[in-house]
């Protein structure tokens, strides 16, 4: 299967009928096994991009690499006999010295290399193939005492970094005024004010699970209206639209860079302003989707700010700065209002409850029976902040897309999910329309999550794996269909092309003949 992973860094599809037949017989542990695959052929996409793994791991390169320190012992014994025959007068002192620290250091690197080439998962794998168990357990239980694949575990982490956070910051920090001064403050912003998180299982099982539910079409364009065509809105009403017509503004309607933005801010402001339900009342299923959603809008925005080259389209800075500085105008006025101001909550959770506060939908205030339909007095209101929001600020846009989601008339059935089906559908996005380029070169500093879910989508489209099993084509839709208003349309399928395993890089394909046919 490792073929198929070639076709997220090329124009080609790349599928065979074995292939086809391997993974229709696999059965996945709940999704999760599909994850591990995943990281395992990110790790040897890897090697075949940025390592001589596609040379060393063949007949002549075994031999090359236990030809090589032979050599380095030869060349070191050869030069100290030369010294020792002419009484070690021919060379100067310094000179000896110099030659006898690089060739102890040439032959410690090559034994080094020697042996991470033994230890190594490919060699395993032609040990494996050998049947040569006992030298292939050896290695095996080698490799877990000193924890190798560990630096591989690309996708047990992801980075974070959360707008408001950054804009209730200390800035009288000392680092952070030094940086501005010898004028590296954006480097230090991005380096201090991210993180990376260790990935939650609820965000796991949220990928795994929403994914497969979403035809081709949805996971590579939705953008979010899959999910939001889902809900009828006002709900019971016989003029239902679906909240999609609402709110389309937000996720169809504006840059790709600007949605984020909005659905970043919309995201905290209703975690932080939505009614907490007793302890006993919220089961570990909702925290762990809470959890789950607060990190995937985290994630997004750090791609946003400290890789918008994992992002398609153009991602402007300045879109960044104008609503950072927004917003800090905005925390400097009113936080010094101590009344104004929750002791119990964060400065991040206070903002964001300022922000609802300042610019939500005040129609639900009203307490007129005759008062405007929610749709009507959401349009009414967005007309209205257009007025106040000149420039386009996207928290501003957040707050009054929140004051809806609070909204006790949206009648939306499950705000949170239905927030974790947009972000969803936003990974998939970027993931399908970011370059091949811009995957080559991020998996040069490690594998990226928005790289895997690539992976997993164009699994899930070309192998039907979707969340209703390996039913008949009969019993679903094709792989190539997708809804949009609620009926299914039809896309054109990309046309699945067959290139050779060298396409990638001249000689890529030439990883061993045994280990392929493994």
């Amino acid at each position: 299967m490792f073929n198929a992973c070639k076709s997220l860094f090329t124009d080609d599809l790349i599928t065979s009928g074995a292939e086809l037949e391997a993974i229709k017989g696999i059965q996945f542990n709940g999704g999760k096994y599909m994850y591990e695959l995943i990281e395992m052929q990110l790790s040897l996409m890897y090697d075949i991009l940025y390592t001589k793994a596609a040379v060393i791991y063949t007949w002549y390169g075994f031999c090359i690499r236990l030809i090589s320190p032979a050599s380095t012992l030869a060349s070191f014994l050869l030069f100290q006999l030369s010294s020792s025959s002419h009484g070690g007068y021919t060379y100067s002192r310094v000179d000896v010295i110099v030659t006898y620290i690089l060739l102890a250091g040439a032959f410690v690197l090559e034994i080094t290399s020697l042996i991470r080439v033994l230890g190594s998962s490919w060699a395993c794998a032609f040990l494996h193939a050998r049947r040569w168990d006992r030298i292939h357990g050896a290695v095996r239980c080698l490799r877990r005492l000193l924890w190798a694949a560990r630096s591989r575990r690309w996708l047990d982490s992801v980075g974070q970094y959360n707008l408001l956070d950054f804009c209730t910051r200390d800035r009288t920090e000392l680092r952070s005024r030094i940086a501005k001064k010898v004028g590296l403050e954006k480097w230090w912003d991005k380096l201090h004010y991210s993180s990376t998180i260790s990935i939650s299982d609820s965000f796991r099982d949220l990928l795994l699970e929403e994914i497969p539910r979403r035809q081709l079409g949805d996971m590579r364009d939705a953008r979010g209206r899959w999910t939001l065509q889902q809900i009828a809105y006002p709900p019971g009403a016989s003029d239902s639209r679906r909240l999609y017509d609402e709110i389309s503004w937000s996720v169809n309607d504006t840059d790709f860079d600007q949605s984020i933005l909005i659905w970043h801010v919309a995201t905290d402001i209703y975690l932080s302003c939505r009614r907490q339900p007793e302890p006993a009342a919220e089961d570990r299923h909702r925290l762990g989707l809470a959890k789950a959603v607060k990190e995937l809008s985290d994630y997004m925005f750090f791609l946003f700010v400290v890789q918008p080259h994992m992002l398609p389209g153009p991602v402007r800075s300045s879109r960044y700065d104008n609503n950072c500085d927004g917003l800090v105008t905005l925390w400097q006025q009113h936080s010094a209002d101590k009344d104004g101001m929750d002791p119990m909550l964060t400065p991040r959770e206070n903002l964001a409850r300022l922000l609802y506060h300042e610019y939500r939908d005040r129609s639900d205030d009203d307490d007129d029976d005759d008062r405007a339909s929610p749709a009507a007095s959401f349009s009414v209101q967005m007309m209205e902040e257009e007025d106040k929001n000149p420039h386009g600020l996207a928290y501003i846009d957040a707050a009054g897309l929140t004051g809806l989601l609070l909204s006790e008339r949206s009648g939306i059935p499950d705000v949170l999910e239905m927030i974790a089906g947009v972000w969803i559908e936003m990974l998939c996005y970027a993931a399908r329309h970011c370059t091949e380029v811009s995957h080559a070169k991020q998996l040069s500093s490690g594998g990226e999550l928005v790289t895997a879910m690539g992976m997993l989508v164009e699994y899930t489209a070309r192998y039907d794996l979707h969340s209703d099993g390996h039913g008949s084509e009969d019993d679903r839709p094709l792989s190539g269909t997708s809804m949009e208003n609620g009926e299914p349309s039809t896309s054109r399928a990309a046309a699945e092309v067959s290139v050779d395993l060298d396409s990638i890089s001249e000689g890529a394909g030439r990883i061993g003949g045994e280990i392929c046919e493994e």
